[in-house]
């Protein structure tokens, strides 16, 4: 009580009320017979001197912190109640399954029970379920390995009732990773190859040589298991009579992406 009159007297004092009150108070009082000062005094009390003001001041005091604490327990309440009641999706991850050996994750999916359909990568029927196909071979001695996993959630899309896998074998895997390296391989060198089969070429028909690497190329340069690059294409060729004719042009190479050296040149 004592704190708030004091806080609001200072506010007071700090625009100059108080001074201005105070005197014409005084000068008012003075008008004002000796015997009705007291009663005078009594009547002009400032306004924060009467005992009701500051019972007001009070109790607006503690209405407004029990409000605001109660809103505020309240609230947070509600945000803590609503966070724990709101379902959660169940998460799903491939990466626990792509890369593994077709027993391991079909071993996890019956588990936890949660085993959906098996489909063979370039099915030639399509999307068609090969489990017991894949079972059968993975018994005989079949390497398949997962190469993509998928969820399928319940009718509120909050929980995993079952998961697909796609596989193929290893043998074919190793192979098609094999193949695009070797692509990859001759993309990187094509400059070299390039320019070994035309100077080659260009002396193997010093009265005309011109490939058709745009228009003509049958077999894109492509490392081969010995790490020689092989190389198909269509070519104009001319003779000493200045007769033309189109032919097919196979061009082999060793080296890398910086230089190569024909190691055998075929035209027919």
């Amino acid at each position: 009580m004592a704190e708030l009159r004091r806080q609001l007297q200072e506010t007071l004092a700090d625009t100059g009320e108080i001074d201005r009150l105070q005197a014409e108070y005084e000068a008012y009082r003075e008008t004002v017979p000796e015997d009705q000062l007291k009663t005078f005094d009594y009547k002009h009390r400032a306004f924060w001197r009467r005992w009701y003001f500051w019972v007001a001041v009070v109790i607006v005091v503690v209405l407004s912190v029990a409000i605001g604490g109660t809103g505020n327990e309240t609230s947070t309440n509600s945000s803590s109640s609503n966070m724990a009641s709101t379902p959660q999706k169940e998460e799903f991850d491939d990466k626990d399954y792509v890369g593994k050996t077709f027993q391991e994750a079909y071993d996890k999916l019956k588990v936890e029970n949660k085993l959906g359909k098996i489909y063979i990568d370039n099915d030639m029927d399509g999307r068609v379920d090969r489990t017991e196909q894949v079972l059968d071979d993975t018994k005989a001695g079949m390497d398949y390995r997962v190469t993509a996993a998928s969820a399928n959630y319940d009718s509120s899309m909050l929980k995993i009732e079952s998961v697909d896998l796609n596989v193929d074998t290893k043998t074919h895997i190793d192979s098609v990773a094999k193949q695009e390296a070797n692509e990859q391989a001759g993309r990187d060198s094509f400059n070299a190859i390039y320019q070994a089969c035309n100077s080659y070429g260009e002396q193997q028909f010093p009265y005309g040589y011109d490939p058709h690497w745009v228009t003509g190329t049958i077999q894109e340069p492509i490392r081969q298991d010995d790490g020689s690059f092989y190389t198909k294409l269509r070519a104009d060729v001319s003779n000493a009579f200045g007769a033309k004719r189109e032919a097919t042009v196979e061009c082999f190479t060793q080296g890398d992406k910086d230089s190569q050296t024909v190691t055998g040149f075929n035209v027919y």
